[in-house]
């Protein structure tokens, strides 16, 4: 293979994982965009819409941010160098990825609570500032994502790593794959 097929081949790469970073980011932006029009309509929404919320959290938020803690970051974190300035970040995005993933179940218990006879109207007012925390929370992490983290991946990668970062998406609007294991994702080793 030549070198200027080489490039190409790394470039349609790395604009492949980019194309699915865009594409997964519009997807939590949606479950956003939910859960903020659920927490402005309380309590008027209906058991439909709160379990469509549920279900959406479910399918999107949590592939997405165990591709984060389990692979992106760790490798991330693997390529750069030990007093590199990104480090710190890195470790910062990472932890709060998987605080993220954490919190996760607590946003699933507030959804089924919504769920419950009358939940919402209980305590509408309550309900709605917990989602809002959670969705606001969520948009940070999405700009984050989209303006700092994905870019230094696409410089900072080898291209086996982007590979095997394409091989546990599978493509663009698929649910995740093959995830590698990590024992500890919030603490990747060297």
């Amino acid at each position: 293979m030549s070198k200027t097929q080489d490039l190409i081949d790394q470039s349609s790469a790395k604009r492949r994982m980019l194309d699915y970073a865009s594409s997964a980011a519009e997807r939590v932006l949606d479950v956003c965009g939910l859960l903020e029009s659920l927490a402005d309509d309380l309590p008027k929404r209906s058991a439909p819409v709160w379990r469509e919320a549920q279900t959406q959290c479910q399918i999107t938020l949590h592939p997405h941010f165990l591709v984060l803690t389990r692979f992106v970051m760790p490798t991330l974190m693997r390529s750069s160098k030990e007093n590199d300035d990104r480090q710190e970040l890195l470790l910062r995005f990472n932890l709060d990825c998987a605080e993220q993933l954490h919190n996760l179940s607590d946003l699933d218990d507030l959804l089924t609570y919504a769920l419950e006879d009358r939940g919402p109207a209980r305590d509408a007012e309550a309900l709605g500032y917990a989602l809002r925390g959670y969705f606001d929370e969520l948009r940070r992490n999405i700009a984050w994502e989209t303006e700092v983290i994905w870019p230094l991946a696409a410089r900072a990668l080898r291209d086996e790593d982007i590979a095997k970062i394409l091989e546990a998406l599978g493509p663009p609007d698929a649910t995740v794959r093959n995830l590698p294991d990590h024992a500890d994702a919030a603490h990747p080793q060297k």
